[in-house]
């Protein structure tokens, strides 16, 4: 369902030669501005706990003895999954 959505977006938006930024807020002004406000969130957090320069990945990576990007490239791919699967949860909470 997430794909069919993705697909339709981009198709929308090639065809209707839009901007990104006005492809989103049409697709988000059908659920409601509270929705992309959460949805923005979610993604600016998981980029700011994601960054090899976050304050927390250099600590922790100064206690493992290991590279701040060894770090990242771990923690990316479950975070990716987990903002999908919060996404999900919350378009078909609204």
């Amino acid at each position: 369902m997430l794909q069919a959505v993705v697909i339709g977006v981009v198709v929308t938006a090639l065809v209707a030669k839009l901007s990104p930024s006005q492809v989103v807020k049409e697709f988000f002004d059908g659920m409601g501005e509270a929705y992309a406000s959460v949805i923005g969130t979610i993604i600016g957090g998981l980029g700011r706990s994601m960054s090899p320069v976050a304050a927390a990945t250099a600590i922790a990576a100064g206690y493992a003895g290991v590279s701040v990007f060894d770090i990242a490239k771990r923690t990316a791919s479950p975070a990716i999954v987990s903002a999908v699967v919060v996404v999900v949860i919350l378009g078909f909470a609204a």
